[in-house]
């Protein structure tokens, strides 16, 4: 039995590789950082985990080391903080445990926006009108410059510690939007300011082998999001698109990247916008559990070089089409800011309880087979607040 390492057991989309890897008959190891509180370590309450192993930054590589002894894992990266010092030390870590992760180069370029935009557009993917603030005089004179409603993002609002919904502002005129960037600037000097795109958040999560050839993928689109002004993702489906998909690998052959990443469009199937490279986990991957996909272990897969390569030409969904995924605590805040701000009270009122009370809908972190992480999860919310 294969023993697959799982890390940053703090966050929600450790679960999913979790349930699906031992579903598939995996030994699934949960690795937790010492500094997390033990409350927060979800993945350690899963049943389903094999072992559960405590790490610090310091000794992150020795304990990896220790735990693999002589099966060579797996070791699959749940979140930044361990992607980091995998990229540090792969030398070190390779002896130990096969993987797949990004060149540091790859990984900067996937996370500079602005350096993605010129990617995108060298090799004709569509992307929002962008500017930043080296083409313009003065703050003031960009704001002369940029068509309302206009979004403003930080280059790498993850490396700043920034929650996803405070990574980027939409602005409606000019005088929000010069409060804004000055104060966004005082952060993270020259943030981008681009196009708001109409439509719905797309999302293309895709695994490229160490070639840079494509292994697996899944395609959904954002149905609501919570902020909903523009958060993340708290109601979705799977879809598939010859389109995103082609786009997607493009833009990863071209920075020649290696590993599990998410790319993030706006507008429709048919005709959407790059937005950004996400070259981790994603807040939304259990919606590859959800749709019966087998993502996870094209990437354990690949990382032992095993996997078969696919073409975009040919490549077709191995996963459920049409399958929806809601974040229930999330999904119940977006409903009470809708009521809140939206006229058709009644309207929306019955959208959101069809919705919650539909039985095809799953939810993201709750399953009957392992309910542990989700209770845990749902009282530490209740904490928070």
């Amino acid at each position: 039995m294969k023993n697959v390492l799982v890390t940053d057991t703090k966050y929600r989309m450790s679960l999913s590789p979790i349930w699906e890897l031992a579903g598939k008959g995996y030994a699934v190891t949960a690795i937790g950082y010492e500094d997390v509180p033990a409350n927060e370590r979800l993945g350690f309450y899963s049943k389903l985990v094999s072992g559960r192993e405590l790490v610090t930054d310091e000794s992150f590589c020795h304990r990896i080391g220790e735990i693999a002894k002589d099966s060579r894992p797996v070791l699959l990266p749940g979140n930044r903080r361990s992607l980091e010092h995998m990229i540090n030390n792969e030398e070190l870590l390779t002896s130990y445990c096969d993987f797949l992760i990004p060149e540091r180069q790859s990984l900067e370029l996937a996370d500079d926006k602005e350096a993605m935009y010129h990617v995108a557009q060298k090799i004709g993917v569509p992307v929002p009108t962008t500017t930043s603030l080296s083409e313009h005089e003065s703050v003031s004179d960009m704001a002369d410059c940029v068509r309302y409603p206009c979004i403003i993002k930080y280059r790498n609002g993850e490396v700043l510690g920034k929650k996803p919904a405070d990574r980027y502002a939409v602005v409606l005129d000019r005088d929000t939007f010069i409060s804004t960037y000055e104060r966004m600037h005082a952060i993270d000097p020259n943030p981008i300011a681009s196009d708001y795109i109409e439509g719905h958040d797309l999302g293309v999560a895709v695994v490229m082998s160490r070639d840079q050839e494509l292994i697996d993928f899944i395609c959904y689109e954002s149905l609501r999001e919570y902020p909903i002004q523009g958060g993340p993702t708290c109601f979705l489906k799977t879809i598939y698109s010859k389109k995103l998909l082609d786009y997607s690998v493009r833009l990863l052959k071209e920075i020649r990247f290696t590993g599990i990443a998410m790319l993030d469009f706006k507008g429709t199937p048919e005709d959407p916008y790059f937005l950004e490279i996400n070259p981790r986990l994603w807040g939304s991957a259990a919606i590859t559990y959800v749709s019966r996909s087998s993502f996870f272990e094209s990437y354990v897969k690949a990382a032992q070089g095993i996997a078969e390569p696919m073409s975009t030409e040919t490549a077709a969904p191995q996963y459920a089409l049409g399958r929806k995924m809601r974040f229930t605590p999330q999904a119940i805040a977006c409903f009470a800011s809708h009521m809140k701000h939206s006229p058709h009270t009644m309207r929306i009122f019955l959208q959101y309880i069809r919705s919650l009370l539909d039985p095809t809908v799953r939810d993201g972190l709750f399953t009957l087979r392992d309910p542990m992480p989700y209770v845990k999860y749902i009282q530490n919310l209740m904490q928070r607040r």
